[in-house]
């Protein structure tokens, strides 16, 4: 995960920032981390810094080591490596895939991946584990790279190993290298066809200014929540069209099968996460969408997943999910970046309104007595009236 110097109010309070104060001021990452450590160069700071240590772990020759990788970071997206060994992957995001082997798996916000790790290196030796900030994501360019050591039986562990730092792959300005690994390569262990969608929906990805804040924007609408008004209870109440334009709320009705297309106008990447679902990956790329999907019989299923930056201002990249709309409620399909969502890049998905109504009343009257505790906890107002999206 990317370590910013700067807290998290902080930095939201640079990304809201007035157009006429300068506009936003996106997060800068000043360093990298693994397991939560790093060193870092002092040499490159006039700020009181202190030497640190090293995440460590140990490995056995011969043996099979079974590592969970999660990006908890905030706003970039990692490349993930381990010198002179080779992971087989073995699941996305807790989906089971056909094993494939690779020597550098990509992970964005919120992403997951299980690999097995076979241990070729002999007693005593020891190796660098990398994790690097993509190009494409911002950091100020001092430490993009973190590193943990992985020790053999019998090795040295008061020493380091002697390789050197190693961009390799993430200093790719390809905008396809802000992906994840090819949809060629995951593969479900267990099939599922792609089935024809009841509805389909188009979603624009914009970075534009609404006269006094710049925001992102899906089809025009930058979300905005509101803590006092869950768009879970107007789903209850059948009151959804009163909702303001800003929550954003795209009302999937009666349809089973709900595919969408996104297009990225803007050049920075987007993990794009849909809450409370496995979504099928159909396809990504350049350009427009020619309709064709990567392995209809069986293709990737996840629930986050990284579209790249734009092309160019006029040429976008895409993304084409799909999901079964077998799950009633309210749910989020936003930008795993918390900036992202920070300036609104979020849409409200109500799924199956009427089976909700009736299956999950109980629910609704467990709910609707917490929500009047909380409006007269907040009664002066409020919580978001000057902060970010909410998200």
């Amino acid at each position: 995960m990317e370590w910013y110097r700067n807290n998290y109010k902080a930095n939201v309070k640079g990304l809201m920032n007035p157009i006429a104060k300068g506009g936003p001021a996106l997060p800068t990452a000043n360093s990298n981390l693994i397991n939560g450590k790093m060193r870092f160069d002092c040499s490159q700071t006039k700020l009181t810094c202190d030497t640190a240590s090293y995440a460590a772990f140990n490995f056995t020759s011969g043996k099979n080591h079974r590592l969970r990788l999660m990006n908890i970071g905030s706003g970039a997206v990692q490349k993930f490596s381990i010198d002179n060994h080779v992971m087989q992957v073995i699941s996305n995001d807790c989906m089971p895939i056909q094993p494939y082997n690779t020597s550098v798996i990509s992970l964005g916000v919120g992403q997951r991946a299980d690999v097995v790790v076979f241990g070729s290196g002999k007693k005593g030796d020891k190796y660098w584990m990398r994790s690097n900030i993509v190009t494409c994501s911002i950091n100020d360019g001092v430490l993009a790279e973190a590193r943990a050591v992985i020790y053999y039986q019998g090795a040295d562990i008061s020493t380091l190993p002697t390789a050197p730092p190693n961009q390799g792959p993430s200093a790719s300005t390809s905008p396809m290298s802000c992906g994840n690994d090819p949809l060629t390569s995951t593969i479900p262990t267990y099939p599922i066809a792609v089935a024809t969608p009841n509805v389909t929906q188009e979603f624009d990805i914009t970075l534009k200014s609404n006269g006094t804040h710049m925001l992102y924007t899906m089809n025009n609408v930058s979300f905005r929540a509101d803590f006092n008004d869950p768009v879970l209870n107007h789903a209850f109440d059948s009151t959804l069209k009163t909702l303001p334009i800003n929550r954003n709320v795209w009302n999937l009705g009666t349809a089973t099968e709900a595919r969408v297309v996104i297009y990225n106008y803007n050049d920075a990447p987007h993990p794009i996460h849909l809450h409370g679902h496995n979504m099928q990956v159909l396809n990504l790329g350049m350009g427009k969408w020619d309709g064709s999907i990567v392995r209809a019989s069986n293709p990737q299923r996840r629930d986050v997943q990284v579209m790249p930056p734009a092309a160019s201002a006029t040429v976008p990249s895409f993304l084409v999910i799909q999901w079964t709309a077998n799950n009633p409620g309210v749910w989020a399909l936003h930008c795993h970046f918390a900036w992202h969502s920070s300036l609104g890049l979020v849409t409200t998905v109500v799924e199956r309104q009427s089976l909700m109504q009736s299956v999950l009343q109980n629910a609704a009257m467990t709910i609707s007595p917490v929500c009047q505790n909380w409006n007269a906890f907040t009664q002066k107002g409020p919580l978001l009236s000057d902060t970010d999206s909410g998200l």
